[in-house]
């Protein structure tokens, strides 16, 4: 079988040296590849990259005004000759490829991960050319999101619900000694506001990393004055954040009310560093644990609940870190990054 992955990034080689070298963690399309290689199959990687040196700038120009994924869409439907199937990082390739395709009359077997299917212009291209016919597999990370997917028709048996992952090998206990400090990551669809917020009423650091390799949307940003205690980071390495996590007392995942699993990756991240979290009780994020096992659940734009549950961990460092203890096993229970590898593995190989 001839397999080609589309990435919504660019795929640089000095990020395999680095994972090699334990610099970062390994991006989870390398993985991915590496273990269908291993399989016996062909495979071939189809990112951003890809799409502007293969298209005119003419072209590519067009393509972007529709969406900033169809590029690689249109390489890979020009391609579709070269491969079995296609496997697609997000929905947003994964649509506008199976779309094309099928109006190709094209044979090959669409894969995707259906972050956010709930968006209704996706419901309708879905819907107005039964895309489910090209789509060979569909991965859920939140519940949602599986059941928007079976509203729309998709048979069960291609229908994968699974949990993301976090790389559990670079993202490790290390031993150092916590901080009183509350450290904060990411940005898709944070509600940094509440969390700025709730921090005038707590007596430590407060540090906001917001950046992230994949997203393009954000939430409530930072107001134009800051509490004495909260700083906004720029940009560090991946050891730095790694440290970053190491130290901190809680990890705040403050995010807006959405039904996808905005926040996932910091969550995941922190709960591998047995780190006890404080989140936003959203669809996608809710279900990874119970209320209690790795941290504590709070209501989305609730700024009070938000500060009463980072100092309740902050005044009772015994339990917190029981807390996170437990978050490290439910990671190495089913959320590492070989977990994930393998469920998209043997979906992609065993598709009916």
């Amino acid at each position: 079988m001839r397999i080609a992955l589309l990435i919504s990034t660019e795929h640089r080689e000095s990020d395999v040296t680095e994972a090699a070298a334990a610099l970062r963690p390994m991006p989870d399309y390398l993985a991915l590849s590496d273990a269908l290689v291993r399989a016996g199959y062909q495979v071939a990687l189809i990112d951003r990259a890809e799409a502007q040196r293969t298209l005119s700038p003419r072209a590519l120009a067009l393509a972007r005004r529709a969406g900033p994924d169809l590029p690689q869409a249109i390489v890979a439907m020009r391609r579709r000759r070269e491969y079995d199937c296609f496997v697609c990082d997000s929905e947003g390739i994964g649509i506008p490829l199976a779309a094309l395709l099928r109006t190709r009359g094209a044979p090959n077997g669409v894969f995707l991960i259906a972050h956010r299917m709930t968006a209704r212009t996706k419901q309708a291209l879905w819907r107005s050319l039964r895309l489910e016919k090209q789509v060979a597999g569909a991965f859920c990370y939140a519940d949602t999101q599986l059941e928007c997917m079976r509203e729309l028709g998709f048979a069960l048996n291609r229908l994968h619900r699974m949990p993301f992952h976090a790389d559990h090998r670079f993202y490790a206990p290390s031993g150092i000694p916590k901080e009183r400090m509350v450290l904060s990551v990411g940005q898709e669809q944070r509600d940094y506001a509440s969390l700025i917020a709730a921090a005038s009423s707590l007596r430590c650091p407060v540090r906001v990393l917001a950046s992230s390799p994949w997203s393009r949307f954000q939430g409530r940003g930072a107001p134009s004055q800051l509490p004495p205690n909260v700083s906004f980071l720029k940009r560090v390495s991946y050891l730095e954040l790694r440290d970053l996590y190491a130290r901190a007392a809680v990890v705040a995942v403050p995010v807006e009310p959405v039904d996808f699993q905005a926040g996932i990756t910091s969550l995941l991240e922190a709960m591998a560093m047995a780190t006890p979290v404080v989140a936003t009780a959203n669809p996608g994020l809710r279900e990874v644990f119970a209320d209690g096992e790795a941290g504590i659940w709070v209501p989305p734009r609730d700024q009070a609940a938000l500060a009463t549950a980072i100092d309740y961990l902050l005044r009772h460092p015994r339990e917190a870190a029981e807390m996170g203890r437990r978050g490290r096993a439910l990671i190495e229970r089913g959320m590492t990054l070989d977990h994930w590898v393998a469920r998209i593995t043997r979906a992609v190989l065993q598709a009916p």
